[in-house]
């Protein structure tokens, strides 16, 4: 989730006649040609074309997928910025989407606890970061976040970003920023055990550990060898 985009902003149409209480208008999607041709026709004549939901992602990203080699072949490091990012360059935005598209929902359902997560992104990605010179804007931006968030007591908010031991391991991932399944495994195990959970009172400790490693980080050394 991309908390500093347009608040209108949606990656794809809601297919909002999906979720009415009308039956008859369900047809454009019951009686669609790509879902008869090529999920149930194509799904019945061969079991092989049948996906199981729980594995719906694995025809694309096997095991094999995810190696230093692969991740490297496909990145293109972002082109370097020549002057600093403000510090405070992403609230504004950030705090219109909290206001229009978060905190409504939190603070209309107390009784639900809301699990908040910022992903392993890959060591390449905060390369991306360091080159933009958008570091410290971007840690500014998940403080203000976390700050916001954590003043509901139906808000847990996880860490992930400062893992070194993932993020620094190119093996882990498919490419600069999708990871692999036993990441996700691991991350639900924490949301179970509170383990990475970040509160009032550690989370500079976190942003500072973040900020130290992705300012002094040696990007150059990844290159040096695709298979190690």
């Amino acid at each position: 989730m991309n908390y500093s985009a347009d608040i209108n902003r949606t990656k794809f149409e809601l297919p909002e006649y999906l979720y009415d209480e009308e039956y008859f208008n369900d047809i454009n999607y019951l009686l669609n040609k790509d879902v008869i041709l090529d999920y149930i026709f194509r799904a019945a004549a061969d079991p092989k074309d049948r996906s199981e939901w729980n594995m719906i992602y694995e025809p694309w990203w096997q095991d094999e997928h995810y190696q230093k080699a692969l991740v490297l072949m496909y990145y293109e490091p972002a082109e370097e910025a020549r002057e600093e990012v403000e510090e405070d360059f992403y609230l504004e935005a950030i705090e219109n989407n909290l206001s229009t598209n978060i905190c409504p929902y939190i603070e209309a359902h107390p009784e639900t606890t809301f699990t908040i997560f910022y992903p392993p992104y890959s060591i390449l990605y905060w390369n991306d970061v360091v080159r933009k010179q958008e570091l410290r804007a971007v840690i500014a931006k998940y403080d203000y976040m976390t700050r916001r968030l954590l003043g509901y007591e139906n808000v847990e908010v996880f860490f992930f970003q400062n893992q070194e031991e993932i993020i620094c391991d190119l093996n882990n991932y498919a490419d600069y920023t999708h990871y692999h399944g036993r990441i996700c495994e691991y991350m639900v195990q924490c949301f179970e055990s509170g383990e990475r959970r970040v509160t009032l009172e550690n989370l500079e400790e976190e942003q500072n550990g973040l900020f130290e490693l992705a300012s002094t980080y040696d990007y150059e050394a990844i290159f040096e060898n695709w298979y190690n």
